[in-house]
């Protein structure tokens, strides 16, 4: 992914994550994870440490003479299968594209790009009660409750879930 790219999908995560955080862990929180982990400098130094990013393209219907005719309608991030097994680090998706089944083929692919024997882990915020429902739907289930210090006093409170 070149740099340009990284800098286009923080400015497409950032409307996500105003969009839809605030809600469950409030702005402040919200505004400190997005310059930890949703910055160009950020995302590189993942990439650094095995980390792979996807931007999520979808194709505009009915817009014959436009050059590019596609639309960004997300991303996501996943960490190679170790031996406990492929983990899913981000899945966001653009609020008018949610309940399309994007969220369920990038799982699909998650699992193709996976060793078939290896499990998919992800952590979700327990808050998050339409991304939890939605996992559950695919199978996934809650292994434990997580609590990680990400700094400035704020935490991020997760459950562990399994494929």
């Amino acid at each position: 992914m070149i740099r340009s790219d990284i800098s286009a999908l923080c400015r497409n995560a950032q409307n996500i994550w105003r969009e839809y955080y605030p809600p469950i862990i409030g702005a402040a929180q919200t505004e400190y994870m997005l310059k930890k982990f949703n910055t160009v400098t950020a995302v590189m130094q993942h990439i650094m440490e095995g980390y792979h990013y996807f931007n999520i393209f979808l194709e505009k219907h009915g817009i014959q003479e436009e050059k590019f005719p596609m639309e960004w309608a997300g991303y996501f991030a996943v960490f190679p299968a170790d031996e406990r097994g492929f983990f899913i680090s981000k899945l966001y998706v653009k609020s008018n594209f949610r309940g399309c089944g994007i969220g369920r083929d990038v799982i699909h692919y998650c699992k193709k790009l996976a060793d078939s024997k290896k499990k998919l882990i992800l952590t979700v915020n327990r808050g998050n009660t339409a991304a939890i429902k939605f996992y559950k739907k695919l199978k996934f289930r809650i292994v434990r409750s997580a609590d990680f210090d990400i700094g400035n006093s704020f935490f991020m409170s997760d459950y562990v879930m399994t494929l």
